[in-house]
This record gives C-alpha cells, structure tokens and sequence, in this order.
C-alpha cells in the first residue's frame, strides 16, 4: 500500500531529526533539485518500498554496496599508489538480495535521464547496455584474476587519466593555501566551512593518536559538505603531515551510521565492532584495491570512515557525461561491469561462496525483471518527489 501524503514528509522530517540542521537545509535544497536528486537523498524510502516493489525473484543474499546509483562510481587512489575507476561509497553495505543493487542503479538511470531530456526509448536503453554488461561479465568473472585486473574503461578511461594527472600537489592547490608559511584549508560557502575550536581539539587529538605510527601532525581541520544522503551528518577535511613526506595530505572522515535497510525481512547485517568497521570491511571486500588510507576512525563518541579526499568531481564524473550520450552510455556499459565484479567479490564474502548461485541467477529469467522494478520504483519517487517539493515549497520544513 502506498504511502499518504503526510507520512512522507513525515518520514523525511523523523529520519533527519538527529541530523545537523544546517546539513539538512542543504539536503533538503539539493533534493528540490529534481528527482534523481531527491532519489539520491531518500534511501530510506527506497528501503520502504523495497518489499511491495521488488522482483519476484531478488537473487541470492550476497555482499553488496546497498546505494548503487550513477553518481557512486568514481576514480580513487589506492595505498599502492594505482589508480582506479571503481564502486567508491559503501556505507550503505549490507548482506542482501543481488538484485537490489541492480534495480536502485536501474532506477538512478531511468531518473537521471529524465533530466538529461532523453526519450523513454534512449532511458531503457540505457538501463539495457547496464544491465546487459552486468550479465556479461558475470558469465566472465569465473576467477580472481579476472574479477580484480584492470578494466577496459573505454572513453570513460579519460576520467581515470584526470584524477591520475591531479597530483596531490595540484590538489592541495585547491583545497589549501599556503598563509604566512603554512597551509590552511580553503574554505568554500556551502561546501567547506569552519570548526569551532573545541571540535578541532577533539578532531585533532583522535587522529594524531589514530596515526601516531605514520607521525601524523594535524595541520588544519574544517567542516565538509558532501554528497546528498549524508548531508547533515558530520563530516571533516583533514590537512595532515605525514612523516617524510614533502607534501601534507587530504583526508576526509565521515561520520558512520547504521544502514537504512537494516530493518528489511531480506537483509542481514554483517558482523563488525561499529558501524564505521561495517563500512571498511565491506569497501575492502567489493573494491579490487581499496581507497587509499581507509581505515574506521574513533572520535569522541562517533565512528568514522576515514580515507585519503576523494573530490567530488571524480565521483560524479558519470552524470556528467551526459552532454555526450555515446559516452554516457559507454559508461552505463562501464557501470553494468563494475558491477558484477564487485558482485562477484560480494558473492565471495564470509564462509560462503555464492558466486555459483549468483552466476545462475543471472543467466536465469529472473535477471530480466529488474529492469520492470526500476519502472515501478522510478514511478513511486516520481510521486514522492512532487510531494515532497509542494511541502518544500510551500515550507513546511522548518
């Protein structure tokens, strides 16, 4: 049964009542955007409709990232100094049914090409060329060799190659100024801002004990303002010296919260000290090389995810192709692949090997009725997000 009107905006308002308010100002702006972006900022939703929506046949419970859309693919560097192009947001990770990643990717793309004024033809394309490359590489991905080399990318290889060239003297350019012989975060309206000097303390205590190994030194700290679904949540930049190195580095720790689909008949969650440890593991068991310097991060009473700064334009480099629809849908293509091998790792998770199971499905029937899901879902946030930007209209969030 559908939701009514009021429990929507109901749910939104219960959902971010622990939440920072000036985060969730932010939120609430970037998700009157448009659908896609409301889709983005609403998991919890999708976590409420997941039992009447999804397939009739879901796949077997593997590992999986929980919030695959088109906008958490991006280009990283890893603790060995590579550079990859790759799932790189996990903090929805849970054991659940395979198919769910696929049908919320699905849906993303049905949504995002709304915007980009394609047809409905050219948008279920889309979510073929997706769903079609996931299908392939699953019947490929028969070892670990196969499942963890490198990708042929195509024309999405150009977006791997600008990260590659972006130093991290080019990086600390942008985000850091040099004062008065030192460096200072940059901060930017909206995106980065201050911290008070209690916060500071206590962020920079925890990471110098944190990174005592590696002689990290806390150059500066500020607030930063990321993404969609975690704006409100606390979030830090991190100017750090490390050892010997000749140049500071940016680490970015997210505050680490339990998985909206915690509470689905069909999930399961797996076992880990804290949330943030949940996170880690998951992102080192489905990434082929993990983010460089992830690792769960304890500060006051909160747990964090930390990592070297991924910039926001290397995670949403794929919505951004969509001036060139021949690109953009080499990169669905991309997406569909990456997929399955972060799928194939999932599968592989625990005591367990379900990649048999998972390889079946795929090649069964079942997979083709992901794409139907996706319509019925895009249909739902359709009229959730019309809803939802009424109330934020006419201001009913205070």
């Amino acid at each position: 049964m559908k939701a009514t009107d009021s429990s929507i905006i109901d749910d939104i308002r219960r959902y971010h009542a622990d939440r920072r308010p000036s985060g969730i100002r932010r939120k609430l702006s970037r998700m009157a955007e448009g659908a896609f972006e409301f889709f983005r900022g609403t998991d919890f939703l999708f976590a409420r409709a997941w039992p009447e929506l999804k397939p009739r046949d879901p796949g077997p419970a593997i590992l999986i990232c929980g919030d695959l859309h088109l906008e958490n693919f991006g280009a990283f560097l890893t603790d060995d100094g590579d550079f990859r192009f790759d799932i790189n947001d996990f903090d929805e990770s849970v054991v659940a049914p395979s198919s769910l990643d696929l049908v919320r990717c699905s849906t993303s793309v049905l949504l995002a090409a709304e915007s980009w004024r394609l047809t409905p033809t050219q948008a279920t394309g889309m979510v073929l060329e997706f769903l079609d490359n996931y299908y392939r590489a699953i019947r490929e991905n028969g070892n670990e060799q196969l499942a963890n080399g490198h990708l042929d990318l195509g024309s999405v290889a150009s977006l791997l190659w600008a990260t590659a060239q972006g130093t991290t003297r080019s990086m600390l350019k942008r985000y850091a100024a040099l004062k008065n012989g030192s460096r200072r975060i940059r901060q930017r309206k909206g995106r980065i801002t201050g911290i008070g000097p209690k916060n500071a303390r206590l962020v920079c205590d925890a990471v110098t004990t944190f990174g005592w190994k590696q002689n990290w030194r806390v150059l500066d700290i500020a607030r930063r303002h990321s993404g969609i679904g975690s704006l409100g949540l606390r979030r830090f930049l991190l100017l750090v010296e490390e050892g010997e190195n000749p140049e500071p580095i940016l680490l970015d720790a997210k505050e680490a919260v339990p998985s909206t689909l915690r509470e689905l008949a069909d999930v399961s969650i797996p076992q880990a000290e804290n949330e943030a440890e949940r996170i880690v593991s998951a992102q080192r068991q489905l990434q082929a090389k993990p983010t460089a310097r992830l690792a769960a991060l304890h500060i006051g009473d909160r747990w964090y995810r930390l990592r070297e700064l991924v910039p926001d334009e290397n995670q949403s480099s794929l919505y951004r192709l969509h001036e060139n629809p021949k690109k953009l849908r080499e990169a669905v293509a991309v997406a569909g692949r990456l997929t399955a091998r972060s799928q194939y790792r999932g599968s592989r998770f625990g005591s367990h090997d379900r990649f048999a199971e998972l390889k079946q499905w795929a090649e069964s029937p079942a997979l083709e009725s992901v794409l139907a899901a996706a319509v019925r879902f895009a249909d739902w946030v359709q009229r959730d997000y019309y809803i939802f930007l009424k109330a934020y209209r006419d201001r009913e969030f205070g």
